[in-house]
């Protein structure tokens, strides 16, 4: 095939424009190698008599743009602050991914089941999975990305009866408000962090010009609950550094029906231990090597029986011993800070000492 200009591509893409059920997608102006779409007064006019959010960019603190899904185009609300989530859409087309495919390699995903996205943020997991037609249960803190969150439902309606916001933070059962959700400083005004306490409020925040507002405060088991225990192949989880709690108020998940999949960002040490030890637990190991430098990672369920909890509780920071190649089954785990490893040919916990007479340890 002839190369084609630059121009003889722009022009080939508007005769031949990405489509998706509802949407066509409009092509601009080249940024690199990405045809980047920028709304014009028209556009912006009719998307904010759609949903009110946009029609004032200074109160919302959202704008308009099209992200590019390899399923296809769709129209997103994204921030108007520094936000690199906001920038990737708006420039790329897309954030991280842009297909499900590309998170799970070589495993197939269920025929069936929901995606549980905790942490939301402005739903790009959440609309991939919409997209592809699966029913979508997220959970987000911070009002500014709630707000996005329900405009980008507003401008694509088709999705309205399969997707499911829980406007709340969730951590672990001994949780306690007040709580308030800040955004972070830098490129990242999406990413909320999340403080609870009396003593917690916005003032520090907002004196260094983040937003900062409420946020009310539940686990992960009273929304599973309210919800009727839906079946999710798909767990995701990015709640900076919370993970532990969330999963502590969320066993639900693995007594109910276990998720086959679970996707989470273990960047920080003490969420990476206890999310090993919990897939351990539960029968789950790495199924793909970490993903950029959040260390996003992979873990699928196997048909194994589920280890008991370390001398710890289920959720000690202790673990070590732990590789890939090891793929989390019950040999060769030890919690060195408890001096105990577990002992597969006797399926429990047992003291270090005796670990060369555990045959199977």
């Amino acid at each position: 095939m002839p190369k084609m200009s630059g121009r003889e591509r722009s022009q080939r893409q508007r005769r031949d424009p990405i489509t998706h059920p509802g949407y066509e997608c409009p092509v601009g102006r080249q940024y690199g190698k990405h045809s980047i779409w920028e709304p014009d007064a028209r556009e912006s006019s009719a998307a904010a008599a759609e949903c009110p959010a946009l029609a004032c960019a200074t109160c919302s603190g959202l704008r308009l743009t099209v992200a590019s899904a390899a399923a296809g185009c769709f129209r997103m609300a994204v921030l108007s602050r520094p936000d690199i989530v906001s920038w990737s859409v708006t420039k790329l087309g897309h954030w991280d991914v842009r297909s499900p495919e590309q998170i799970f390699g070589r495993y197939a995903l269920p025929a069936s089941g929901a995606l549980l996205d905790v942490g939301s943020n402005l739903g790009w997991f959440s609309w991939l999975f919409a997209q592809g037609g699966r029913r979508v249960y997220a959970v987000e803190a911070f009002p500014t990305n709630q707000r996005a969150y329900r405009t980008t439902l507003c401008l694509n309606p088709a999705w309205n009866g399969s997707v499911t916001l829980a406007a709340t933070a969730v951590g672990g059962p001994d949780a306690a408000g007040p709580c308030v959700v800040s955004g972070s400083a830098g490129d990242n005004a999406g990413n909320g962090v999340l403080r609870c306490g009396r003593a917690e409020g916005c003032e520090a925040a907002r004196a260094g010009g983040l937003a900062c507002e409420p946020a009310t405060l539940t686990t992960l088991d009273s929304l599973l609950e309210r919800w009727g225990d839906p079946r999710f192949a798909v767990v995701k989880m990015d709640v900076e550094g919370a993970e532990c709690d969330v999963l502590k108020g969320g066993q639900r998940l693995f007594s109910r029906s276990p998720p086959r999949f679970l996707y989470a960002e273990l960047k920080q040490p003490h969420v990476e231990a206890c999310w090993r030890e919990a897939a351990l637990r539960h029968g789950y190991r790495a199924a793909t090597p970490w993903r950029g430098k959040d260390r996003n990672l992979l873990f699928v369920r196997e048909e194994a029986p589920a280890v008991p909890a370390g001398p710890l509780g289920p959720y000690s920071n202790s673990c070590c011993g732990w590789t890939p190649e090891s793929r989390l089954l019950p040999c060769n785990f030890a919690c060195t800070a408890a001096d105990a490893h577990f002992s597969a040919a006797k399926h429990r916990w047992e003291p270090v000492a005796s670990r060369t007479a555990a045959s199977g340890g």
